[in-house]
């Protein structure tokens, strides 16, 4: 997977129930996609480990917030 895939892929999981759900516990839901966690781990197994494409998606979800 790319990253543009991972990000589409976050939209789309997108749950707005769970941000409302994390703002009870401070979580600013203006840079929250609220995916829940089974939906996470099936992005995580499709992608598999890969260390530079983490870091290339840790900077493009920073600068998209």
């Amino acid at each position: 997977m790319t990253v543009q895939e991972i990000v589409k892929e976050l939209k789309r999981a997108s749950d707005k129930d769970s941000i409302e759900g994390m703002k009870r516990f401070g979580i600013t839901p203006e840079y929250t996609y609220g995916v829940k966690i089974p939906i996470l781990r099936q992005i995580a197994k499709q992608t598999g480990r890969d260390h530079k494409l983490a870091q290339a998606l840790c900077v493009t979800l920073a600068v998209l917030g």
